[in-house]
């Protein structure tokens, strides 16, 4: 478990860090997303809730579950891009619909 936290801490310090990285990345469009008042908490749903997003089928939200229990709640609903199979686009349409808490 705490070897993948670290992990995750080097990936989000190596993205940040990474200039071509954060051009690509167009956060003004993914952090000026306010979520709506039916959003999710990706930190408590279960995987029927978490189904029910655009884009995450049963195995995702399995996935997603498993992570959260592996290493903790998540911070910010950006560090759902670390669950493979969630890209940029597909976070960028999950957005209005999580919340982290």
């Amino acid at each position: 478990m705490r070897v993948n936290f670290i992990l995750i801490a080097i990936l989000i310090a190596a993205a940040s860090a990474c200039s071509a990285c954060s051009e690509r990345f167009e956060y003004d469009r993914v952090v000026a997303i306010d979520p709506s008042p039916n959003s999710i908490n990706i930190n408590i749903a279960s995987a029927d809730e978490l189904e029910k997003l655009p884009g995450i089928g049963r195995k995702t939200a399995d996935t997603i579950i498993s992570f959260r229990n592996e290493n903790g709640p998540f911070r910010r609903v950006e560090h759902l891009m670390l669950i493979r199979g969630i890209s940029e686009d597909r976070f960028i349409e999950l957005r209005p619909h999580i919340r982290a808490e």
